[in-house]
């Protein structure tokens, strides 16, 4: 099979991108030739030798206009990429809105369905008509958004769509809210985890020592850039709740100052570390005892399904994709969104007073965290190519 790949960044910078590096791997060791359309500025050929590499332009944009200028310039030639390379291809792939000339499209989210997660966060935004002035000033303000909503607009309305992709069950009932697609051309299908990264480990201890942890303290993980949406105000504020001492251990990217100071109004700031982005999150999830996601919103939701791989009980939200992979009270809780502190402190109690219980519920996160590794992700994303280029080759001889 001969397919094309489409996605601006090609590296392990995030979670849809290493997606897209997994997937291609995948199909290159299958034997199918992989033509990969990506822009060369973010584009590591390294990661898939064997596969074929077509560089797409984009343009060099400044200010708060870069994102939407280059967004639309890769849409737009990747598009035309594409249709000069389609008859040496029997089907296409893209992720987001990455080309309108696609086959299959695996949707990480709606845009038009996202909800506001931050309400209220300023005076002047509780007055509607400020925040109708607000939303007009958006293409002004954040051109990024009116531009992603027509890329999908665009996507939704291409007469060579013919299946859809989405990471989880909220994306699918967001997908179906907002857009008059047919229902049984949406498949959930699930994004990976690398079951060779994010394993248990016998030893935490030393490997708490080696990360300068706290040897012997009951370690919480929160793993997330996004803090305001992934919920670490309510992870800190659980912290202060709790009758267990433990440990929140913070990883992420973003200005920490905000909250920072909620642990010290919390009283807690002395048991809450933060440790900045890394590249060696798996061994972070393999030194903690608990991970927490307690999000507002994640159409997917990594870190659950990563704690789960590293045999580690995860607490999150209803709210979290991800959160179908738990057995409520098996392999974690998943709490009703909104999550309250009090309840969320209440799980992490839980967990923390009954080491027993967190060994059975990491065993059992384990056994349910194996299909969901990139091999499998890969097996299912095939067939479906396979299945679609079989169609499209018996419609173009005339047969189907």
């Amino acid at each position: 099979m001969r397919v094309g790949l489409v996605y601006q960044t090609f590296d392990l910078s995030g979670s849809l991108p290493r997606a897209h590096v997994e997937l291609t791997r995948y199909l290159v060791r299958a034997g199918h030739e992989v033509h990969v359309f990506s822009s060369a500025a973010v584009t590591d050929r390294s990661l898939a030798p064997g596969a074929h590499f077509h560089d797409v332009a984009t343009i060099p944009a400044g200010g708060r206009y870069r994102a939407a200028g280059n967004a639309v310039a890769f849409a737009w030639n990747s598009t035309r990429a594409v249709a000069r390379h389609r008859p040496a291809l029997d089907v296409v792939h893209g992720r987001g809105m990455s080309t309108i000339h696609q086959d299959i499209v695996h949707l990480p989210g709606v845009l038009r369905g996202q909800p506001e997660v931050e309400p209220g966060l300023t005076a002047h935004e509780r007055f509607p008509f400020e925040r109708r002035l607000k939303e007009l000033a958006t293409p002004l303000t954040r051109p990024i958004e009116p531009v992603r909503n027509l890329l999908e607009s665009q996507v939704f309305a291409s007469p060579r769509l013919s299946r859809i992709h989405v990471d989880s069950r909220l994306v699918r009932d967001d997908l179906l809210e907002h857009y008059s697609v047919d229902e049984a051309a949406v498949v959930v299908v699930p994004t990976g985890v690398n079951l060779e990264e994010f394993e248990p480990v016998a030893d935490r201890r030393s490997l708490r020592l080696e990360l300068e942890l706290p040897p012997d303290e009951t370690l919480i993980l929160f793993c997330g850039h996004d803090f305001r949406r992934k919920g670490l105000d309510r992870a800190i504020l659980a912290l202060g709740a709790m009758t267990e001492r433990a440990t929140l251990v913070v990883i992420g990217g973003r200005d920490p100052s905000q909250y920072e100071r909620l642990a010290r109004e919390a009283g807690v700031a002395e048991r809450v570390l933060f440790v900045g982005g890394r590249t060696d999150a798996a061994r972070f999830f393999q030194a903690s005892d608990i991970v927490t996601l307690p999000t507002r919103m994640d159409m997917w939701g990594a870190p659950v399904i990563e704690a789960m791989a590293s045999g580690v009980p995860i607490v999150t939200s209803d709210a979290a994709g991800a959160s179908d992979a738990v057995v409520d009270g098996e392999s974690g809780f998943v709490l009703a969104e909104p999550v309250e502190p009090d309840a969320l402190a209440a799980a992490l109690d839980r967990l923390v007073a009954d080491p027993e219980l967190r060994a059975r519920m990491g065993a059992r996160g384990l056994e349910l965290a194996r299909p969901h590794s990139w091999d499998g992700y890969g097996a299912t994303v095939e067939q479906e190519l396979l299945a679609l280029a079989e169609r499209r080759g018996l419609q173009r001889n005339g047969s189907g």
